[in-house]
């Protein structure tokens, strides 16, 4: 996963919104089906200690998932909006939560959807409006967004690529040393 940035958040009402294009060294298809099951987000990313469904039956739009991290006091449920297979896209929001900051965050809602580049590679654009965080700067939460992203993308292409490896272990030798590309959308 390669990496390039532009800084390109912008106001938008009474919000703010942002996001990445990033580019995925994995199959589409793997990193989907890892992303796509929306209560078993502590399978693959070592961040979130606890994953569970609280409400709704899993990957059905409506339930609602409550993700607790590594970090002391951090911890969010979050509602599946849209999940569309054909599209590979998924939409939630989050509810109640403290999400890195004193009083969480309030009217995140996020996008996120694969594009297959063939050739081994997908384009991810994953994006969000939120309303202003009193905590923060656009640039600050800007900042932080990025490298949340990036972070996550980057646990779930070498997730996607474990999961390839075991299936196909030729594939293993091309994929290890990979980075994301990623640049700031203008939302």
């Amino acid at each position: 996963m390669g990496l390039e940035v532009k800084d390109q958040v912008v106001e938008c009402g009474e919000g703010w919104s942002g996001g990445v294009h990033v580019t995925l060294d994995c199959a589409r298809d793997q990193a989907w089906e890892i992303f796509a099951d929306f209560g078993g987000l502590c399978k693959w990313n070592p961040a979130i200690t606890v994953c569970d469904m609280v409400e709704g039956k899993g990957n059905e739009p409506g339930s609602v998932r409550y993700c607790r991290g590594t970090l002391p006091d951090s911890w969010v449920y979050e509602r599946l909006l849209v999940l569309d297979k054909e599209n590979y896209l998924c939409r939630y929001q989050m509810e109640d939560n403290r999400f890195r900051f004193r009083d969480g965050v309030q009217g995140y809602v996020s996008q996120i959807q694969f594009r297959d580049l063939e050739k081994g590679k997908t384009l991810v654009n994953w994006t969000y409006t939120v309303h202003p965080v009193a905590t923060q700067t656009r640039e600050q939460f800007t900042t932080f967004m990025t490298g949340f992203y990036l972070y996550n993308l980057n646990i779930l292409q070498s997730a996607a690529n474990a999961r390839a490896s075991s299936l196909n272990p030729a594939q293993e030798q091309i994929h290890r040393n990979s980075a994301p590309t990623c640049k700031l959308l203008n939302a």
